[in-house]
């Protein structure tokens, strides 16, 4: 048994590799959130719902044993089988603030095989006609606005910020009020990328904290070249 991590996009079935659909049209278990699921109606294949990824992993472990205790003894001539796959879809690439790194410290990485997809990130970028490999990316959860305050007091030229119901773009900003920063920067929120409703925008801290976005967003900011002026005390001058 052989399970395929496949990256997919909000373009759904239509944005996949020719590669990347085959090995989801043979997939004996489909596993993804209700979402990805819908992108494949016409596959008859087994299905379960992705609401908790740990849940999932101990139902993949208990498919594993079942395929080694069916396993034919070494001195047996049976011939070789096609191996099952289970196909776990996932947004973007799921090694880049996805997915992989748990599946990869949870199951035998040599049954393992990652299909990538392009990540939201590399897409906000393209969006704005803006090289990236520089760029600073926040997405860990565990220590998101930890490392998002150490890029902005380093005033890092390039920042793009994966958002979410947690994260939105208003706490974002709230965030660089809340630091002061002697740099400023100018804010772009790429919401639904790839999908029919795809915004991408430039806004102000003003427009970040009062207007509604889309949870599946990117917010890239863009240090300006110009820095905040402190206002000069005269009598604190020495003579």
């Amino acid at each position: 048994m052989i399970i395929h991590v496949v990256g997919i996009g909000l373009d759904g079935a239509a944005g996949l590799s020719e590669s990347a659909r085959q090995v989801v049209e043979r997939a004996a278990l489909l596993v993804g959130s209700d979402r990805h699921l819908s992108y494949f109606p016409q596959l008859s294949c087994e299905r379960w719902v992705l609401a908790d990824l740990t849940t999932a992993i101990v139902e993949i472990r208990r498919w594993l044993a079942q395929e080694a205790d069916l396993e034919p003894d070494a001195g047996t001539l049976e011939p070789p089988m096609s191996p099952q796959l289970i196909v776990i879809l996932v947004a973007g690439d799921p090694l880049f603030y996805g997915w992989g790194r748990l599946l990869i410290a949870q199951l035998p990485t040599e049954k393992l095989t990652f299909h990538p997809h392009v990540s939201s990130v590399q897409l906000a970028f393209n969006r704005l006609k803006i090289s990236w490999q520089d760029a600073h990316c926040v997405g860990d959860r565990g220590r998101y606005f930890e490392e998002l305050t150490a890029w902005l007091k380093l005033g890092v030229e390039k920042i793009a910020a994966l958002a979410d119901e947690t994260h939105t773009p208003a706490a974002l900003a709230n965030l660089v009020k809340t630091l002061d920063l002697p740099t400023r920067y100018e804010f772009w929120v790429c919401e639904n990328l790839e999908a029919t409703d795809e915004r991408v925008g430039k806004k102000s801290l003003e427009a970040l904290l009062r207007e509604p976005f889309a949870p599946l967003s990117v917010v890239v900011m863009l240090r300006e070249s110009r820095t905040v002026a402190e206002p000069l005390d005269l009598s604190q001058l020495p003579l």
